[in-house]
C-alpha cells in the first residue's frame, strides 16, 4: 500500500511540474529547479524570484546526456527520494553523486572503474559537453556532489532541446579541457576531497604576451603564456576568440580575418587572461592562399606594389613554379615604377621585360632568353637581384665570403653566382630551411614574392 502511495504521489508531481511555474510561498516551494537542454549538453539551476517563481539562472554545467540509441528521456520529472554516494551502472562502471530524476534515469559524475575517486575513466571526462552516455546526465563530480547535496526530492527537473541557445548563462568549460594520458592522475580534476592532486597543479594566475596585437588581414601572430605554479604548465591553455570573422586562434596562433576589434582568450583550468586583437583590411580576393600562411604578407606586398599579379580569377597558385619570364617581368615592373623607360617590342607578353633585362645586364651570364618559360631556380633570382642592384641602382652589393659556408648544400651553388648567393644569403633575401639552401630548386610563386619583399626592405 505504501508503495502505491509514493508511485501515485510522484506520478502527481510530475503531472503537476508539466505546467508553468506558479508562485509559491517561501514556505511551500524547494529553492531549485533544474533545466537539463539535452540538444546542448548543458544544466542550468535557476531559483526563485520575489515572485516565488523559478526565473533566477543560478548554476551552470557543461554535461553529457545519451548518446545515439541512448538519448536522454525528454519531459518533466522530479528529484526521487533515491540518492547514492556510490552507484552500480549498467556497463559495469561506477558513477559517483548519483541523483535519480527518472526511475533508473540519474545524474551523476563521469564513470569510475571502481568505487574508488583515484579510478575515474578519463577518456569518458574528455567526453564531456557531448552525446556520451547510456542515457543518465553525467557531470564534472564537484557539480553532481552539488545537486547530490542541495536538491531535495520532489526538485523539479525538465529535460528539453534548444541546439541554439544552451541557457542564460552558457556552457560553461570542464575546468580541465583535455585530461592526456600523461596527465591522468585517476581523479575528477573537480572532486572536492583535499587529497585530490588536481589542485597542486591547476594554474592560480595566467599571462599572456602580448596584450594587444595590430595584424593587417591574413597575417599571423603567436602568442606566449605561463602560468603559476609551473607546475600547472602541463594544462596548455584552451584559446578562444569572441569574433573569428575578424580574428581566428588556434594553440595560440591569432590569424586575422578581417577588419574589427576582437578578444581573445587563454583560459587554464579556472583562469583566463586576454589579448586584444585589431585587424585592418581585408583578405586579398585571391582564394588558394591560406590565411595566416607564412607566406601571406609576402603575397600581400608583391601584389600592392605592382609586382606581381594572380595567375587567374581569384587564383595565385602559390606553390607553383616560377618561369624566368615571369620573374624577369616582375623586377621591370619595379623598373617601370620607380621611373624607368617602357619598352615597345613585339612578340610575347613577356618580350620588353626580357629586352629590357638583356640590355641592362641584369640578366648577363643566365642565358634566359634561349628558354624564358623554363623553371627559374632560386640562386639564379638572387643573380637577377644581384644585377638588378649593379645594373639599374650602380650599387655594389657586397656579401660575407663565408655566408654561404654552413649549409650543407653550398658546393651545389654554381660558381659564377657564387658571389650573387653570398650577397642574398648575407642580407637576409634568401633563407635556408634545415641546413640547407636548395640553391638550384625551382623557385616558387611565394618564394619569389618573399625574396622580393625581403629585397625591397633592405
Amino acid at each position: 500500500m505504501k508503495a502505491k502511495l509514493l508511485a501515485l504521489t510522484l506520478a502527481l508531481l510530475c503531472l503537476l511540474s508539466a505546467f508553468p511555474p506558479v508562485p509559491l510561498g517561501a514556505e511551500e516551494a524547494l529553492p531549485y529547479q533544474i533545466l537539463v537542454n539535452r540538444a546542448a549538453n548543458t544544466v542550468t539551476v535557476y531559483t526563485l524570484d520575489d515572485a516565488g517563481a523559478y526565473t533566477v539562472p543560478l548554476k551552470a554545467m557543461v554535461c553529457s546526456t545519451g548518446r545515439a540509441g541512448h538519448e536522454t528521456p525528454l519531459g518533466t520529472y522530479s528529484v526521487l527520494p533515491l540518492k547514492k554516494e556510490w552507484c552500480l551502472m549498467y556497463d559495469g562502471t561506477y558513477g559517483q553523486y548519483t541523483t535519480a530524476f527518472n526511475g533508473d534515469i540519474l545524474f551523476h559524475s563521469i564513470c569510475y572503474w571502481a568505487p574508488n575517486p583515484e579510478w575515474m575513466i578519463a577518456e569518458e571526462y574528455n567526453l564531456l559537453g557531448s552525446f556520451a552516455s547510456l542515457g543518465c546526465v553525467r557531470l564534472q563530480t564537484a557539480d553532481a556532489k552539488w545537486i547530490f547535496d542541495n536538491c531535495a526530492p520532489g526538485t523539479v527537473v525538465i529535460v528539453y532541446d534548444d541546439p541554439d541557445n544552451p541557457g542564460p548563462l552558457g556552457k560553461p568549460e570542464t575546468l580541465v579541457p583535455w585530461i592526456s594520458p600523461e596527465m591522468d592522475n585517476g581523479w575528477d580534476p573537480t572532486d572536492p576531497r583535499p587529497e585530490n592532486p588536481w589542485p597542486a597543479l591547476l594554474a592560480s594566475e595566467l599571462r599572456v604576451e602580448p596584450r594587444t596585437l595590430r595584424l593587417q588581414a591574413g597575417e599571423s601572430a603567436a602568442m606566449t603564456w605561463s602560468v603559476e605554479p609551473a607546475s600547472a604548465a602541463a594544462l596548455r591553455p584552451v584559446w578562444t576568440s569572441e569574433n573569428e570573422a575578424v580574428a581566428a586562434v588556434a594553440d595560440g596562433t591569432v590569424v586575422a580575418m578581417g577588419e574589427g576589434t576582437t578578444r581573445v582568450t587563454a583560459r587554464v583550468g579556472n583562469v583566463e587572461n586576454h589579448c586584444t586583437v585589431t585587424v585592418s583590411g581585408s583578405l586579398l580576393p585571391l582564394d588558394d592562399l591560406v590565411p595566416g600562411a607564412w607566406y601571406y604578407g609576402e603575397v600581400r606586398y608583391a601584389c600592392e606594389h605592382g609586382l606581381m599579379s594572380g595567375t587567374w580569377e581569384r587564383q595565385f597558385s602559390p606553390d607553383a613554379p616560377v618561369s624566368c619570364a615571369a620573374a624577369v617581368q616582375a623586377l621591370y615592373n619595379l623598373y617601370l615604377s620607380e621611373g624607368g623607360e617602357k619598352r615597345k617590342t613585339g612578340g610575347e607578353w613577356y618580350a620588353p621585360a626580357l629586352a629590357w633585362a638583356e640590355e641592362s645586364g641584369i640578366s648577363e651570364g643566365l642565358a634566359l632568353a634561349s628558354d624564358p618559360e623554363r623553371e627559374l631556380s632560386r640562386q639564379e633570382l638572387a643573380a637577377l637581384l644581384y644585377g638588378y642592384e649593379r645594373a639599374v641602382r650602380g650599387a655594389e652589393p657586397k656579401g660575407s665570403a663565408t655566408a654561404t659556408a654552413g649549409y650543407a648544400d653550398a658546393e651545389a651553388i654554381e660558381a659564377e653566382l657564387l658571389p650573387a648567393m653570398r650577397w642574398a644569403v648575407s642580407a637576409g633575401i634568401l633563407k635556408g630551411t634545415g641546413g640547407t639552401l636548395e640553391p638550384g630548386a625551382a623557385l616558387t610563386r611565394v618564394q619569389l614574392a618573399a625574396m622580393l619583399h625581403r629585397w625591397m626592405e633592405i
